[in-house]
């Protein structure tokens, strides 16, 4: 098996090229979006695997040498002025590889991967930690819930409430969340095995589920709870909304004054009890007892990663050479050296794997009903942090965290410039609320 780093937008493409011209069996495929994290090449019966480090540390090489303490670091060179090969080149080249070798060293030397399948990027390698945690395996969302459950899937809340400030008086502070996904999926519950659909004309508000309904938000609601996706944006409307949310939403927004109008259909799930909890407080506790800064980068890329691989799609693209077969879509071309153009076309496949995207959904919503908590009163937010005014003498920034125990909070401040925020031209903008009726797509 052989790493190179950012190799599928770079290395790989070269490579690739390389063994098709040598007349190598190049396949397996693995693309996320345009880059080729995974392909083998073989000849003679020998196999060899090429992967994407940068997949499973998504750092730059530097930075990899420093936080896992290599004993080789990438040299401060300006590679781009390399016009031949030379002994400074050659070094140069030399401490890349190390570095990422004794990385990846590192990497997979931890206790807690030991014994542990790997994957290919570090949100498939967080799975197979999250499964040393389950006593029976974690039920998968089913195929004709998906689509439903993946139209309640939401990211963060970002918004600004006022873009310009100045006073003479006052100042701003900025808050930062430090662990809220963790947190979540530590203390709040969340959906694990798909009950039943329902089309009854009422929603159980005390329970876990999706819901697709019709709501209406009161116009003098100052932060609406509910959102709707808009011509690619993240809204956060008043008025009357139409689409499916997770129930958790849902009773937060009918407490804060919304109706609910119309109830077309309501999935339930179960509960899926402790096993995050326990998942998320292990490796939180290794990651506060560890005193190597690469382990706990490590600790920190698992704990933030794995409820994305949950919202993975169950459909994926699977690429193949393009040999004119019919009911595939366009993939990618490589033309080589001596004129010939190698192409590949993609065909969807379901994928048996753990997926469950009521869980990702679930982390999201809960996480955004934590932000909103925070959010008066307020200048700007973003998926973690928020700006908020005060008295202070300086621009101070906080940061509100979850203590080793992910129960309780604490908020440490340190100073930062007003500079920052200064801005030459006035700006008064009011926040506009949609009172029209606005659907999710």
């Amino acid at each position: 098996m052989f790493f190179s780093h950012f190799g599928g937008i770079f290395d790989h493409l070269f490579l690739l090229g390389a063994a098709l011209e040598g007349d190598y069996t190049v396949g397996d495929f693995l693309l996320r979006g345009s880059s080729l994290i995974s392909f083998t090449i073989s000849r003679g019966g020998r196999i060899a695997e090429f992967r994407d480090s940068g997949a499973l540390l998504p750092f730059g090489l530097g930075v990899i040498g420093e936080t896992f303490q290599t004993q080789h670091r990438k040299l401060d060179v300006d590679a781009s002025k390399f016009r031949k090969r030379t002994p400074r080149m050659l070094r140069y080249l030399k401490n890349d590889v190390l570095c990422i070798f004794e990385a990846m060293q590192k990497f997979y030397g931890m206790d807690l991967l030991k014994g542990v399948p790997q994957r290919f990027t570090i949100a498939g390698q967080s799975i197979q930690v999250f499964r040393k945690f389950l006593k029976k395996p974690f039920p998968a969302c089913p195929k004709g819930m998906d689509a439903f459950v993946r139209r309640a899937y939401a990211g963060g809340r970002v918004e600004i409430f006022n873009p310009y400030f100045r006073s003479k008086k006052k100042k701003l502070y900025c808050y930062d969340i430090n662990s809220l996904f963790p947190t979540v999926m530590a203390n709040d519950d969340l959906p694990g095995q798909f009950i039943r659909f329902t089309t009854k004309k009422k929603v159980d508000l005390n329970k876990l589920g999706f819901c697709d309904c019709d709501v209406f938000v009161p116009r003098k609601t100052e932060i609406p709870i509910l959102w709707v996706k808009e011509n690619e944006k993240f809204l956060f409307p008043t008025g009357y909304l139409s689409g499916v949310w997770p129930i958790v939403e849902l009773k937060e927004a009918v407490k804060n004054g919304a109706k609910i109008l119309k109830v077309r259909g309501t999935s339930y799930f179960a509960s899926a009890g402790d096993v995050f909890s326990h998942f998320v407080r292990t490796i939180y506790a290794l990651r506060e007892a560890s005193k190597d800064e690469g382990e706990r980068t490590v600790y920190k890329l698992f704990l933030n990663s794995c409820y994305g691989r949950f919202g993975m799609k169950m459909l994926r693209d699977s690429f193949e050479f393009d040999c004119g077969q019919v009911g595939v879509k366009p993939g990618f071309e490589l033309k080589l050296k001596d004129g010939r153009i190698y192409r590949w076309v993609s065909r969807e496949k379901y994928v048996h794997t753990t997926t469950n995207v009521a869980v990702a959904a679930y982390v999201t919503a809960n996480a955004r009903l934590r932000q909103y908590r925070y959010l008066r009163p307020l200048w700007g937010s973003g998926t973690r942090t928020r700006i908020v005014s005060g008295r202070k003498k300086r621009c101070a920034r906080a940061r509100v965290s979850a203590n080793s125990s992910l129960k309780k909070k604490s908020i440490t401040q340190y100073s930062c410039s007003q500079k920052r925020i200064a801005r030459k031209k006035s700006i008064s903008v009011k926040r506009v609320k949609n009172s029209t009726r606005v659907s999710q797509k």
